[in-house]
């Protein structure tokens, strides 16, 4: 994991830090933050392409199963126990990050913040991959009420469209929705 400092950094290399998102696959918990970050920083031309945001994920995924009522937390911590049965430490969150030094534990929390990712998207894709398939089987079993059941056996194109949707999501929340207001 690196860790780029924004005021070390020269304008030249910020630039081109801000080039290697575009192409690539970015991974975020709640990644719309990150976008708007990257719309603000480099503008609405270097928004990645790729996106997967554990949060949406785990919401879906949890969406799917039956007995899920709304009640559990879908915070990074929270879905980092769940998935990766790790516990990471939340306090530094809500610290100064607009200061030109970062403390040594907030560097540390940003890294642990990003490395928790994988674990969790490694332990996402499996279920992920399996809600169609889960839900086909549900529907054989289940002889009533099938339209009950339906839209659930959909989540993983749901899944599909809300990932291609943040960055147009990020775009419009930093330069708005365009209105006619004469009309």
């Amino acid at each position: 994991t690196f860790i780029f400092d924004r005021y070390k950094c020269t304008q030249e290399q910020w630039e081109r830090i801000g080039d290697l998102y575009r192409d690539k696959l970015c991974i975020g918990h709640n990644i719309v933050f990150e976008c708007r970050y990257i719309c603000k920083e480099w503008g609405v031309n270097k928004l990645p392409f790729h996106v997967y945001d554990t949060m949406t994920i785990e919401k879906l995924i949890m969406c799917s199963k039956l007995s899920f009522l709304g009640a559990t937390r879908m915070d990074l911590g929270s879905t980092a126990e769940r998935r990766a049965g790790i516990y990471i430490e939340k306090g530094y969150g809500g610290s100064d990050w607009g200061e030109p030094e970062l403390s040594p534990e907030q560097m540390k929390y940003a890294a642990e913040d990003v490395d928790i990712l994988r674990p969790i998207v490694k332990a996402q894709l499996p279920e992920l991959k399996n809600l169609g398939n889960n839900f086909v089987q549900i529907e054989r079993d289940i002889e009533k009420d099938l339209n009950f059941l339906s839209p659930l056996r959909k989540l993983h194109w749901i899944a599909a469209i809300e990932r291609d949707v943040i960055p147009v999501y990020a775009r419009m929340m930093h330069i708005g929705v365009p209105a006619n207001l004469a009309s």
